[in-house]
């Protein structure tokens, strides 16, 4: 898992096929990659309504009164996606299936993102990218909610128990 901070940059784009990973897609991934300043973490795919469907390898969640939101449409759903929304379910935490929206940044409380490798990770920063690479806003969460931390280690505890111990 990678080390904090945590960063992500958001940037203007839309995958034309989330189910599939195809050779198209990995030649758009290379152009977003291209925009990664030094010790961003990942990019955040945003719509053009301003709606964050999912990273170039992450699922994206957004903490907001003690609600998980994450998109339900056009994305990847992912093994890790699965146990964060199982472990909400368990854990009686609410789960919005509403794609964030941009517009709604300065009203999150905690941003996460998960991965296969990375399983569940607050993000630290965000930066929002225009489709040139020009920084438009940034946000720092200098604390993590309650409900992310709390979720970050059901998730992990969910791993851990369901994984065979290599010796």
């Amino acid at each position: 898992r990678p080390i904090k901070p945590i960063k992500v940059q958001i940037f203007p784009l839309e995958r034309k096929n989330a189910f599939v990973k195809d050779t198209e897609w990995v030649k758009e991934r290379e152009k977003i990659e291209s925009f990664k300043s030094f010790g961003v973490n990942e990019i955040i795919l945003m719509d053009h309504q301003g709606f964050l469907l999912e990273g170039t390898q992450t699922n994206f969640y957004v903490i907001h009164e003690n609600q998980l939101f994450t998109a339900k449409d056009g994305i990847l759903m992912g093994t890790v996606r699965e146990t964060v929304l199982d472990e909400c379910r368990k854990h009686s935490i609410p789960v919005n299936l509403t794609a964030p929206n941009i517009k709604d940044l300065e009203k999150w409380e905690s941003v996460l993102i998960s991965s296969t490798s990375r399983l569940l990770l607050p993000v630290d920063e965000i930066i929002v990218l225009d489709s040139k690479g020009n920084v438009l806003n940034n946000k720092k969460f200098d604390f993590v909610s309650q409900t992310s931390k709390q979720l970050e280690k059901f998730v992990i505890d969910a791993i851990d128990s369901n994984s065979e111990k290599i010796l």
